[in-house]
């Protein structure tokens, strides 16, 4: 039963992804560059899918990408506008920040300690450069987000005492960031988060809490 399951799961992310992929083509790929920008990112993945890249990194953890669908509706419930400045944190192969800087005409800041995934972000940039967009080999618990208008977090399996202690260091930031968290919100861990507003949004494996949150004034 669990092995039907499995087969069941691996065919409806798939089935998911090529209606994604569909979608894309429909809504955004009016964008010429943001369209070459995500088929050099499919070929520079083509032997080898981000999965198998993130499970090789030393202790290896479980890949996950937010479909452009869900972004726009993310995007839009938050408000947030070309005058923004949104962090990605754990960005992955960066097609997050791509679709930003294209669709949304933001600047777009991809954190990611994965070497792989930012080289070839990176190495998509340099061939299609796109101002305002850049990519950061770092560790979102030692990077500097103190630029950040708009913090977008999307961590499948991070662990709770790093979520608490990213908590802390958005908390502290000067300049109060809008804050947006998938699965669960920051005041959980750290009670100075306000909940602004909380949707239900849908990823290749199901529904999911999305959280709007700004910091109070709260100690």
């Amino acid at each position: 039963m669990k092995i039907l399951k499995t087969i069941a799961l691996f065919f409806a992310v798939r089935w998911f992804n090529f209606c994604d992929w569909i979608y894309n083509v429909f809504h955004y790929y009016n964008h010429i560059r943001f369209a070459a920008q995500e088929t050099l990112l499919f070929f520079s993945y083509f032997f080898i899918s981000p999965y198998r890249i993130a499970r090789r990194l030393e202790g290896g953890y479980p890949y996950g990408e937010t479909p452009h669908k869900t972004l726009h509706t993310i995007i839009n419930a938050a408000g947030i506008t070309s005058q923004d400045v949104v962090y990605d944190l754990g960005c992955g192969r960066g097609r997050s920040c791509f679709w930003l800087a294209a669709v949304v005409g933001c600047k777009a800041v991809g954190i990611e300690y994965n070497p792989v995934f930012v080289k070839k972000a990176q190495s998509v940039l340099k061939l299609l450069p796109t101002a305002g967009l850049e990519f950061r080999l770092e560790n979102m618990l030692e990077a500097d987000l103190s630029g950040a208008t708009v913090i977008y977090l999307y961590a499948i399996s991070m662990l709770d005492s790093d979520i608490e202690k990213l908590a802390k260091k958005l908390q502290a930031l000067p300049k109060k960031p809008l804050i947006i968290t998938i699965s669960f919100s920051l005041n959980e861990y750290v009670p100075a988060f306000r909940i602004i507003k909380r949707l239900q949004v849908t990823f290749p494996w199901g529904e999911a809490s999305c959280y709007i949150q700004t910091v109070t004034n709260l100690e």
